[in-house]
């Protein structure tokens, strides 16, 4: 084993001297060829844009660049049930277990966001939406919002009644038809109305007591 390390000693030794300018030149050089930052933000951007969110906050750590790039293309936000669970949110859960911190963590970081998909289910659910909202909607042009079929219709007529002028999409079950046209004079943006069940959702919800067509810009809408 000794002889082994002086082997290993003298081969060393005799090694030609690298100059500290040389080494430096080789260091640009596999920072050229082999490290992401060489792209442009731009470029960067793009590709890391193909991340799901959950993977944008795992990898922002990686570079300087990654950081200041990762969530820049990201303009739809999905308030899927995975991110809820992230932020507190699981069946029958209750407002005091929203993480908060977790949520403005989100709305923080990605300052670009442009639509929102979310399924307002519960109370808790419902305080998300808002949040969001007095967080996002300023630099909203899209909101896509559906209530599931065992929504509370009080909850419905709270959020219909205080941002449905926002909405571009919604999304109702059957429960809700009503109150969905007590609000009749607010939907100036949807395009886009659904039901949420396969029940009967009979076109007359487009139309008021005197036949007058209620929402007015609607170029997509699903019924029975």
């Amino acid at each position: 084993m000794a002889e082994e390390g002086d082997n290993e000693c003298q081969q060393l030794v005799k090694r030609p001297k690298i100059s500290s300018i040389d080494m430096k030149s080789t260091e640009e050089e596999c920072y050229r060829k082999d490290c992401f930052d060489r792209y442009g933000d731009d470029l960067c951007g793009l590709v890391l844009s193909y991340l799901s969110l959950e993977d944008c906050f795992r990898f922002e750590c990686l570079s300087k660049q990654w950081k200041r790039s990762v969530f820049a293309k990201r303009h739809t936000l999905v308030v899927d049930n995975k991110l809820l669970k992230k932020w507190g949110i699981i069946d029958n859960s209750k407002i005091r277990d929203i993480n908060m911190k977790a949520l403005l963590s989100v709305t923080n970081k990605c300052a670009n966001i442009r639509s929102i998909q979310m399924t307002i289910t519960s109370k808790a659910t419902e305080v998300v939406f808002i949040v969001l909202m007095s967080l996002m909607s300023h630099s909203l042009n899209a909101i896509d919002v559906r209530f599931s079929d065992e929504i509370d219709v009080s909850i419905v007529d709270t959020i219909l009644g205080e941002y449905g002028s926002l909405f571009t999409s919604i999304s109702l079950p059957q429960s809700a038809i009503n109150v969905f046209k007590s609000h009749n004079k607010s939907y100036t943006r949807l395009r886009c109305l659904s039901k949420t069940s396969l029940a009967e959702f009979p076109l007359s919800i487009l139309f008021n007591e005197t036949n007058e067509l209620i929402v007015k810009n609607i170029v997509s809408s699903l019924m029975m």
